[in-house]
């Protein structure tokens, strides 16, 4: 059993710079968290702006610090010995800033407390989203390992999660290939190999690391490298217009518009194509573009889950 020690410090915002510095290099501070912001308005503010990661503007930033921060911010610092910890205590004291008692924390294994935000996830009878160090010997059906990687999708954020719904009501469609927008983790493409044995999926992505993330899913899962193609925006250029069963989009509203003919080029008589990453309320706008873009886009259901809504659609020739 390991133990750990922490003092929770409102710092003034025009010292937080130093003091992480201080407390990070000279004081033997493990790890810092700031948890003043509210992350549910931040990913409200960026979902209405179709930011959910990548190259954030920097006015966007400075707008959501705007709404988000106060003149503190609260913030707790981790040691590993009690003795480090008032040691900081005593500094900040020096410089005026009251601090919180020291907390004591018993953890086991700082992995296995990270691996309890993760859990297998039922998608439907023929569909588990396993975590990968859930993984036996001898691999059950419908059980797809995922490494929950820098975020990527793990089945449990309900847009991955609509889209694998989705996924499993249109069984009776025959895929011969598909094509993901936004793979992350390479979640849905995986999915659609695992049931249906479809070999030939595009996984695209803008971000190195989700592809990366991408190829350890498959690795785990041993799936042939050979039925995926992982690329990023420099090798899709030469994708475009080519014809998919399946057309994953699960982004979000601005570049779900912005890229709609890209989306749209990949289209063919009974395609389906699955968008998602819109808030409640989002879908109206999706809806009427891709109607007027691409009227021989027929919409087949629409589904929400907690704040996200999901579109299911096919073409028509």
């Amino acid at each position: 059993m390991e133990k750990y020690y922490y003092v929770q410090v409102a710092i003034p915002l025009n010292l937080q710079v130093d003091i992480d510095a201080i407390a990070m290099n000279s004081l033997g501070c493990t790890g810092v968290e700031d948890f003043s912001i509210d992350e549910p308005l931040v990913d409200e503010i960026l979902g209405e702006k179709s930011y959910s990661g990548g190259d954030i503007p920097e006015q966007e930033i400075l707008n959501v610090e705007k709404v988000v921060q106060t003149d503190t911010s609260i913030k707790k610092y981790y040691f590993q010995t009690q003795q480090e910890c008032v040691e900081f205590q005593n500094f900040l004291e020096k410089n005026e800033i009251t601090t919180s008692h020291i907390i004591e924390k018993e953890v086991k294994d700082w992995n296995e407390e990270w691996k309890k935000n993760f859990s297998t996830i039922k998608v439907s009878d023929d569909l588990h989203i396993v975590p990968a160090w859930e993984k036996s010997e001898d691999a059950k059906a419908g059980e797809l390992y995922i490494y929950p990687g820098m975020g990527f999708g793990t089945g449990s954020h309900e847009t991955t999660y609509l889209c694998l719904k989705f996924l499993d009501n249109i069984k009776e469609k025959h895929i011969n290939n598909c094509i993901d927008f936004g793979c992350g983790s390479g979640i849905l493409g995986l999915a659609v190999h695992l049931e249906r044995k479809t070999s030939d999926i595009v996984l695209f992505d803008i971000d190195p690391q989700a592809l990366t993330n991408t190829e350890q899913n498959i690795e785990l899962n041993a799936f042939g490298p050979d039925n995926f193609k992982a690329i990023l925006p420099e090798e899709y250029k030469t994708y475009v217009g080519k014809k998919y069963d399946l057309v994953f989009a699960n982004i979000l509203l601005q570049t779900l518009i912005s890229e709609a003919s890209d989306i749209q080029s990949h289209l063919k008589d009974g395609s389906v194509l699955i968008l998602s990453g819109l808030l409640k309320g989002q879908e109206q706008e999706v809806l009427d573009y891709y109607h007027k873009t691409c009227p021989n886009l027929e919409l087949k259901e629409i589904a929400g889950k907690g704040d996200w809504v999901a579109i299911l659609m096919e073409y028509k020739a």
